[in-house]
C-alpha cells in the first residue's frame, strides 16, 4: 500500500488486495505474486493459465484490474512494501518500465460475487519458461483528479487452499 503504509510489508495477509483512490494514496494497494514454471510442463502445456479467486466490496458491475508479468524473481515477499516494489511508480498506482522488463498479461474484471477467474498467460509463459515470473494486480490511474475509484478494492485470496496459481493444460496424445 502507499501513502503512510508504503513501508509496511503485507508478506502474510490472507488476502492480496488492488485499490486505486486519487485522493486518498493511503487507499492505494498494488499486490505481487512469483511463480517457477514448470519448465517441462510449460513445454508440453497446450494452454497455461494464471488463476486466482477474489471479489470486489462494493459492485455488481465489472471492477478491472490489469494484470502484468515481470521476468524476475529478485524480490522477497518479507521485506516488499510500496517503496521497493519492482517498477511501481514512487507515487501512483503505475507500473514504469520499458517494454523489454514488463508485459501486459490481461485484465480480469471482478464484481462482488467471489469467484474463480482464468488468465490466459501460454504466449508469456511458454516464451519465458527459463526463469520465474512475477504477476502484479495493478488497478492504475487513468487521468489525474480520477475519483472514479474511490472507495472501491478488489480482495484476491491468498490462502492455502486458494492462493494465486499455475495451471498447465496438456492434450492426451
Amino acid at each position: 500500500m502507499s501513502g503512510m503504509y508504503q513501508k509496511h510489508s503485507f508478506h502474510n495477509e490472507k488476502i492480496l488486495k488492488v485499490q486505486l483512490d486519487a485522493s486518498q494514496p493511503n487507499n492505494n494497494a498494488v499486490s505481487y505474486a512469483y511463480f517457477d514454471f514448470d519448465k517441462t510442463a510449460a513445454q508440453k502445456a497446450d494452454l497455461i493459465l494464471l488463476k486466482v479467486k477474489g471479489h470486489t466490496n462494493k459492485t455488481t458491475a465489472p471492477y478491472r484490474i490489469h494484470v502484468y508479468g515481470i521476468r524476475t524473481d529478485k524480490w522477497n515477499s518479507k521485506t516488499l512494501n510500496w517503496n521497493n516494489a519492482l517498477l511501481l511508480d514512487d507515487t501512483e498506482a503505475l507500473i514504469n518500465s520499458a517494454a523489454e522488463e514488463v508485459f501486459v498479461a490481461g485484465e480480469i474484471a471482478f464484481t462482488n460475487k467471489e469467484k474463480t477467474h482464468y488468465l490466459d498467460i501460454t504466449n508469456l509463459a511458454k516464451k519465458y519458461t527459463a526463469q520465474g515470473f512475477t504477476f502484479v494486480f495493478i488497478r492504475e490511474t487513468r487521468q489525474l483528479g480520477d475519483d472514479e475509484d474511490k472507495g472501491y478494492y478488489v480482495n484476491i485470496s491468498n490462502q492455502s487452499d486458494n492462493k494465486p496459481e499455475l495451471i498447465y493444460w496438456i492434450k492426451k496424445q
